[in-house]
């Protein structure tokens, strides 16, 4: 009869525990992941206040975009997480396969924010734009026309939204938030009641939608414009490519930044909210 070597107890306890780790990082949600962006954000954020900036700092720069100020960096994170998480819908329309997120998008889009924030990089981690192709790309709606959504992004058709399923009037008490999606205007199609698709623009001289502009042609406003830039001139708009930071501007829509400095008159990806940028620069550093 064979003899049976038991191995030492710390042995066991090494690999119990090196097996209980190993689990649990498997079961923790990714910071890309549709269940830990909110978290991922929210610990990002209160990050950058008690590592980048001292007492003094965080209250200049952040205790009046705030309810309260926080007791500290857990507190900041609890909250934040609280108020970025509660109403995460995302999650919901990911489970009920009304989309689907994409992580490597995600990634794409909140990587370069994490970055920055964690090393004190206000200017660049403020000059953030949501609105980004990554940033945007990240929830893919599966919801074909007609079909039931609850929110715009559901939509797989581009340009469509999600309209209420109950009467649009406004005396009329909203019930639920359950829709359905609707396309939006094609070319020469009215666009008196619903929104021209993202390719076009609504000419209000035929309330028909019509193709964007290319740069040079003659404008009203921006939003006839490929570039989404209407120059104004002395005898009208034209329209043009838009401009870099720091290059003299009069509003947001003449910004590749979308951000029109109203201190400096100049394009800025920092919103003219400058003590955050001059002050938290990392107390440790």
């Amino acid at each position: 009869m064979k003899s049976m070597t038991l191995a030492p107890i710390g042995s066991l306890s090494r690999v119990m525990l090196a097996s209980l780790l190993v689990t649990a990082a498997a079961c923790s949600p990714g910071r890309f992941s549709v269940e830990g962006a909110c978290v991922a954000q929210a610990k990002a954020i209160c990050s950058f206040q008690y590592n980048c900036c001292n007492a003094s700092e965080r209250h200049d720069a952040f205790d009046m975009a705030q309810s309260a100020p926080y007791d500290d960096e857990s507190t900041c994170v609890e909250v934040n997480t609280r108020t970025l998480c509660g109403d995460d819908r995302a999650v919901g329309s990911v489970d009920a396969e009304r989309a689907v997120w994409d992580e490597t998008k995600a990634e794409e889009c909140y990587k370069p924010l994490y970055t920055a924030l964690e090393a004190c990089d206000a200017k660049t981690a403020f000059s953030f734009k949501a609105n980004s192709a990554e940033c945007k790309a990240i929830l893919v709606g599966k919801v074909s026309n007609n079909g039931t959504c609850f929110e715009g992004y559901e939509c797989a058709t581009k340009g469509a939204i999600c309209e209420p399923k109950d009467s649009p009037n406004p005396m009329t008490p909203l019930i639920t938030s359950e829709g359905t999606c609707v396309p939006p205007a094609a070319l020469g199609q009215s666009c008196a009641m619903k929104a021209c698709a993202p390719d076009l623009y609504c000419d209000f001289a035929t309330t028909n939608c019509a193709a964007l502009k290319a740069d040079n042609a003659a404008c009203m406003g921006s939003q006839e414009c490929q570039s989404k830039n209407c120059v104004q001139g002395g005898t009208g708009g034209m329209c043009g490519a838009k401009k870099a930071n720091g290059q003299p501007c009069m509003g947001d829509s003449e910004c590749q930044s979308d951000v029109c400095d109203p201190i400096t008159n100049t394009c800025s990806g920092m919103g003219g909210v400058m003590p955050v940028y001059d002050i938290c620069l990392g107390k440790n550093k």
